[in-house]
């Protein structure tokens, strides 16, 4: 009775003390927590207080002096109406079936840690789901993971996603990834192949800039390459441009200075300045566009693009040779009017 009494007193005198013990539960901000450690302090997520979360929901990374390190099974199951979550960067371990169900989710934030653990997470109707991997996923930080399994679902990677994880060889991603954002794979010098789902649109601004790839198919889904979208990828030596590109933006192949040889398929109507500025061992261009549809826009005086002294050569259909020397007199290619109909 008397230490009961104690600690009454202690609580009011000192109501920022916690006295709480390993197992202990309580709730905080519509969740609730479970006590897993006292040295260091940390509590596990184990479930929500109340009615079922909405909207957007943020995972704290401390609560009454404890920091969140887990979340457990099923915690967030069936909560459809969750559109975004958001966790911390302190959680380093997930339970199964996290987000199982939970088909209204649009956008899911993670730390950076073992990604194995993160695909371990149940996305239940998924696959219905508009799920983004959000912008600057993870932390440039984390350079260490070698590995990324994006689990199938997934809509989107957002801006700036793996941005120079340098340590980064291998990326897997399923078909259900229909957009891949800015810089996602800005840096990784270690990545040298990787297979882009043939429903993906777009290769946006940067995306694979300075990476280590040494070989890239494009899907016959992608009708533009943006900004600088290969600049860098000095290990590149053979490309080819899908008959369903329509645009390449500027510096999209600058600096690829082990490029030999492109092909640009007969749907290309606008290649932008620069994009093949300091390929300086681009021998051979093999171009099926309409001259007459083509827009080659260069800068008056610029000779950066491609070999020296017009060593380049550009190979065209014999009956489009007059119109590409007449209209594209100042780019700094040889054209040769030696490409046949069917030989792409």
């Amino acid at each position: 009775m008397l230490m009961k009494k104690i600690l009454f007193l202690l609580t009011v005198l000192f109501p920022a003390m916690v006295w709480a013990a390993v197992g202990d539960e309580f709730a905080a901000d519509g969740l609730k927590f479970k006590v897993t450690s006292e040295s260091p302090k940390s509590v596990e997520l184990t479930g929500y207080d109340g009615e079922r979360p909405t909207g957007a929901l943020t995972i704290p990374a401390m609560v009454k002096d404890y920091s969140v390190t887990s979340i457990g099974d099923s915690v967030f199951y069936e909560c459809s109406g969750l559109t975004s979550i958001t966790i911390s960067t302190s959680v380093t371990s997930f339970g199964k079936n996290v987000l199982a169900g939970c088909t209204g989710l649009a956008k899911v934030i993670v730390p950076a840690f073992d990604v194995e653990k993160w695909c371990n997470i149940s996305f239940g109707n998924a696959n219905s789901n508009p799920l983004t991997f959000a912008h600057h996923l993870y932390s440039d930080e984390t350079t260490e993971i070698t590995k990324i399994v994006i689990p199938n679902g997934v809509k989107s990677i957002g801006n700036w996603a793996f941005y120079k994880w340098t340590n980064l060889t291998s990326v897997t991603i399923p078909n259900s990834v229909t957009s891949i954002g800015r810089a996602v794979f800005y840096g990784c010098s270690s990545l040298t192949s990787i297979d882009i789902p043939n429903g993906v649109t777009s290769v946006d601004f940067w995306t694979f800039g300075f990476s280590g790839l040494k070989s890239i198919e494009i899907p016959n889904s992608v009708t533009s390459i943006g900004y600088g979208a290969f600049s860098g990828c000095e290990s590149l030596v053979v490309v080819t441009i899908p008959n369903s590109v329509t645009s390449i933006g500027e510096y999209a192949f600058s600096h690829c200075r082990g490029l030999t040889s492109i092909i640009l398929g007969n749907s290309v109507t606008s290649i932008e300045v620069f994009v093949f500025s300091d390929c300086a061992n681009l021998s051979d261009i093999y171009c099926y566009a309409d001259p007459k549809a083509l827009t080659w826009r260069r800068v008056q005086g610029a000779s950066e693009n491609f070999m020296p002294n017009k060593q380049t050569k550009c190979h065209v259909k014999a009956d489009n040779l007059a119109t590409y020397k007449e209209k594209f007199g100042d780019v700094n290619v040889t054209f040769v009017g030696d490409l046949t109909e069917g030989s792409k």
